[in-house]
């Protein structure tokens, strides 16, 4: 493994760090790719113009959408949208299946490589072998989930009669 430490983050202020040929984005660590490997072409395409999955993986569904560059959505699928319903909407099954949706719809717009945004910590994270199996080709994998660092505010006391 080859990294490179600088002391820039990127626009979003996360760090960037390239392991085995794949760029994954840390909110905290102190890692980043030099400026090259940003502008690295796939398919006639430089890093910032791929266009981006979004993935929503909650405890009970996982949500996908896939945005150009800009953010302009162009087309999104659920495990409901697919046909689950109920409890079997948080298997890894729906999940591939979602995955493996999406990488169709992808390659009909003729999109092969695309940059994934993960956000959540639920275990339908299988939607990158679907996506994979589908024939996408995945560039780089970003971390997006929230970190609370606080406790909120005590809950009220409750009052004596």
């Amino acid at each position: 493994m080859s990294v490179q430490i600088l002391n820039r983050k990127t626009k979003n202020g996360r760090y960037l760090c390239k392991l085995h040929s794949i760029d994954y984005f840390f909110r905290l660590g102190h890692q980043i790719l030099d400026e090259a490997g940003l502008h690295t072409m796939f398919a006639d395409r430089a890093y910032h113009e791929l266009p981006i999955v979004h993935i929503t993986a909650s405890r009970n569904n996982t949500k996908i959408s896939l945005t150009d560059c800009n953010g302009r959505n162009l087309c999104d699928t659920s495990c409901g949208i697919e046909g689950f319903r109920n409890a079997r909407k948080q298997t890894t099954v729906a999940a591939q299946t979602v995955g493996i949706s999406i990488g169709l719809k992808a390659q009909k717009m003729g999109i092969k490589d695309v940059r994934v945004k993960f956000r959540g910590i639920g275990s339908n994270r299988s939607t990158l072998s679907g996506m994979t199996l589908s024939g996408l080709n995945i560039v780089s994998l970003t971390d997006d989930t929230p970190i609370n660092y606080g406790m909120g505010r005590r809950p009220k006391k409750v009052p004596r009669k």
